[in-house]
């Protein structure tokens, strides 16, 4: 524990090793606690044993068997086919757009943006080798990778990748289970990272606003508010809604290729780029590694016929392009009859509620409370996970960093979506002070004040942080464009029907009304006027 304090405590004037002579190594300058506990873990975890898929109920746990085991199945996973249409097959790329050339200032801003300690590929080249000779290297890439623009072809050891496994969820003694990392050449990645930008320049203005996932001005938070704001009117006018939650079978790895350079021609991406893209494909080759090599392998509706209509559609379509949708894993959730729905004769399961992008998504009147409820216990799993650090007798200010870094985000995951009821608030509350309390090792018997407790800690207050997220979000869905789903929902005034005698059930913008009045949406374009009005919130 010592050591860790030594590595990840910014060391003051005058102050003396945490741990004294048992500490070693430099400390880190950031306080990373990820860096820190990787380097305390001299360990390394590998695959036990995998099952054959040919004969479920036998194991192996010969290492040589095991890397057969897992190498057979990717190897079969890539090299699966699709029939697609002859018309998607025969799409011409004569996008005739300029490539931009690559220059210094590119090559050393893309050096600069490399992270330190992280793995490399089969080159064996750490990150730390090409940003210490920046400046030599500088000049020799910039040549070496328009040359590859011209020649539209790649360097044969860059197409080569080491596969690694990391283990997901469910049996752990099933190769499907597990999650392919394929460690690439440095060079490659530093090349590839510039061939990304010039592809979003194209695909950007091409992507529906439906696309949040690894998008700029987007993110998880726009599909779970729209999902959330969209529940909530219906269920106030008691209208019925059908949702499905779709999962796909191996989705970034069964794909077909034909339709990458189909969808790229539409996005009128250069040709250039198009064929250098299918270069790399063609000559990529990679090995499973565990502790040893394995051989190189070539690689919304308002009623259930709508939505099976729907589920149909996609499962065709996706068919076309190499998808495959998870039965097992897709599922239906509905505040109305349980129709049964089937995808190619396997009927989909009806479920309570579903985590959906991290969040629980449920019809339930309790849904705010129960949501509550799973982001505490997640967020006491986090704080029991670094006992180490938080029950220790670390300085205090290294408690409260890992307090702030690593519990609160765990408590406070889409809390921009949450309504701030009374219980909310209490939660909020009690469960940070309990937090705070266990970190300095006192009970309620000591009769401490919360108050004096937070000026020892010094943390973040969980509910202030948590209302700031809203406000802000609140000023970001104002401020979206006309066409952006999390606007149009949240200024929708619902379906039609019929609501409920009594007092209406609390709703996401109440509280946004009650501090900002109903041209809320025309203060906050103004983001003077609207960050001014945060603190009244946040009271």
């Amino acid at each position: 524990m010592g050591d860790f304090n030594a590595r990840v405590g910014t060391k003051q004037i005058g102050e003396e090793n945490i741990l004294g002579m048992s500490c070693f190594g430099k400390r880190d300058k950031r306080g990373s606690m990820k860096k820190g506990l990787k380097e305390l873990n001299a360990s390394k975890k590998w695959v036990p044993c995998l099952q054959e898929s040919s004969q479920k109920n036998k194991k192996t746990f010969y290492r040589t068997e095991i890397v057969n085991i897992a190498t057979e199945f990717y190897k079969d996973l890539y090299s699966k086919k699709t029939m697609l249409q002859p018309s998607v097959l025969s799409s011409n790329h004569n996008n005739h757009n300029t490539v931009k050339r690559f220059t210094f200032n590119e090559i050393a801003s893309m050096i600069k943006r490399l992270k330190k300690e992280k793995s490399s590929g089969p080159d064996g080249i750490p990150n730390e080798a090409i940003l210490a000779g920046k400046p030599t290297l500088v000049p020799l890439l910039t040549t070496l990778f328009n040359m590859i623009l011209d020649t539209k072809t790649i360097p044969e050891e860059w197409a080569k990748s080491n596969i690694i496994l990391l283990y997901k969820k469910g049996n752990p003694n099933c190769v499907s289970n597990y999650r392919p990392i394929s460690l690439q050449p440095t060079l490659y990645k530093l090349f590839a990272s510039g061939i990304e930008r010039r592809l979003a320049e194209y695909t950007e203005k091409h992507q529906p606003v439906e696309q949040a996932g690894f998008r700029s001005s987007f993110s998880t938070t726009d599909h779970i508010h729209s999902l959330e704001i969209v529940i909530e009117k219906y269920q106030e006018m008691k209208r019925p809604l059908y949702l499905a939650f779709i999962d796909y079978a191996k989705a970034f790895d069964s794909i077909s290729h034909d339709s990458i350079w189909r969808a790229l021609n539409e996005c009128e991406v250069p040709s250039e780029i198009i064929n250098l893209i299918k270069d790399i494909y063609q000559k990529s080759k990679s090995k499973v590694i565990l502790d040893r090599a394995g051989p190189e392998i070539d690689i919304q509706r308002e009623k259930a016929s709508q939505l099976q209509e729907m589920l149909k559609e996609i499962h065709l379509v996706s068919y076309t392009v190499g998808l495959e949708l998870n039965t097992s894993k897709t599922k239906i959730m509905t505040n109305s009859i349980e129709i049964p729905i089937k995808i190619n004769n396997a009927p989909i399961e009806y479920v309570q509620d579903y985590v959906y992008l991290g969040k629980q998504i449920s019809f339930k009147k309790t849904r705010h409370k129960e949501e509550l409820n799973r982001r505490i216990n997640t967020a006491w799993k986090k704080f029991w996970s670094l006992k180490e650090i938080l029950k220790s007798n670390a300085p205090i200010r290294l408690k409260k960093k890992v307090m702030d870094s690593c519990i609160l985000p765990s408590l406070t995951y889409a809390s921009q979506t949450w309504i701030y009821n009374k219980f909310t608030k209490n939660k909020i509350i009690t469960t940070q002070r309990a937090m705070e309390r266990s970190v300095l090792r006192l009970r309620l018997k000591h009769k401490k004040k919360s108050t004096d407790i937070r000026h020892i800690t010094n943390v973040i207050d969980a509910l202030t942080h948590c209302k700031k997220l809203k406000w802000k979000w609140a000023g970001h869905v104002a401020r979206m464009n006309e066409n952006r789903w999390a606007k149009i929902v949240t200024l929708w005034q619902g379906p039609m029907g019929k609501r409920n005698r009594g007092r209406p059930a609390d709703r996401w913008l109440d509280e946004i009304l009650k501090i900002a009045g109903k041209n809320w949406t025309e203060k906050a374009k103004d983001r003077k006027v609207w960050t001014s009005m945060e603190e009244a919130f946040t009271l």
